[in-house]
């Protein structure tokens, strides 16, 4: 008996681990949607960074900010992704259209504005490529590619 009840035991630890992971991988899914918004550098000004705020109804809701590991610049022909999540607004859902401000940071740290904030009206899952061209005499812009 004492032989049947540990198998037993044995059985259901095995399934309570296994609808443990099963559930562990069912809510990855939904923390993952968000949306994309890729900044193609094609510039040859020397970028050491890129931050960013994001504004709903003109308040500012967020930021974040992008730097290679090793404090190198980032050379032109580089990508940046600004991802967005449900949980980054105050609503936790993205709403159906919200501003972001992209800035770029020198070797010192100043951030300078890349024009005015851009619109963006988000598709959850999908997202938008813009290219970041210029330079600092004539002025910085992201234009829309995709």
């Amino acid at each position: 008996m004492k032989n049947a009840e540990c198998r037993i035991g044995t059985k259901l630890a095995a399934c309570f681990i296994a609808c443990l992971l099963l559930a562990g991988c069912a809510g990855s899914g939904a923390e993952e949607q968000g949306f994309s918004m890729w900044l193609d550098i094609e510039t040859a000004q020397s970028i050491y960074g890129i931050s960013y705020d994001y504004l709903v109804a003109g308040e500012t809701i967020g930021g974040g900010g992008i730097v290679n590991a090793d404090g190198s610049r980032m050379e032109a022909g580089a990508a940046v992704l600004l991802r967005f999540l449900p949980e980054d607004f105050s609503a936790n859902e993205i709403p159906g259209s919200f501003r972001v401000q992209v800035y770029l940071v020198d070797h010192r740290g100043t951030r300078t504005a890349v024009g005015a904030p851009l619109t963006v009206c988000p598709v959850v899952d999908e997202g938008c490529r813009f290219s970041l061209t210029g330079s600092e005499p004539e002025g910085y812009r992201l234009t829309r590619t995709k």
